[in-house]
């Protein structure tokens, strides 16, 4: 199944964004994500609520918050808003 109809309109994506463009390059294949396409999948999906999560224990928050940042900078636009946070171990989600 196309990933992009599965996700089409969700109220939550919760995805790995491991890496920046730049680290993808050397790791391509890694089964992890750079944020630029994360990015693209969920705009073009027009999802609602986009949690970012990764595993690289050499990205620190400060790292996270550049993620979460530049996700709020790029995915919003008059026609859609989605809002675009950080996961992290233990957090529960109320909607």
């Amino acid at each position: 199944m196309n990933i992009l109809k599965l996700i089409s309109g969700a109220d939550l994506l919760i995805h790995d964004t491991q890496y920046t463009d730049e680290e993808y390059k050397t790791n391509v294949g890694w089964g992890h994500s750079p944020l630029s396409e994360v990015l693209s999948l969920a705009k073009e999906g027009r999802v609602n609520r986009l949690a970012l999560f990764h595993h690289d224990p050499d990205h620190f928050d400060e790292q996270i918050d550049i993620f979460v940042a530049n996700c709020k900078e790029n995915l919003n636009g008059p026609n859609h808003v989605m809002e675009c946070f950080a996961a992290h171990e233990g957090m529960e989600l109320h909607f």
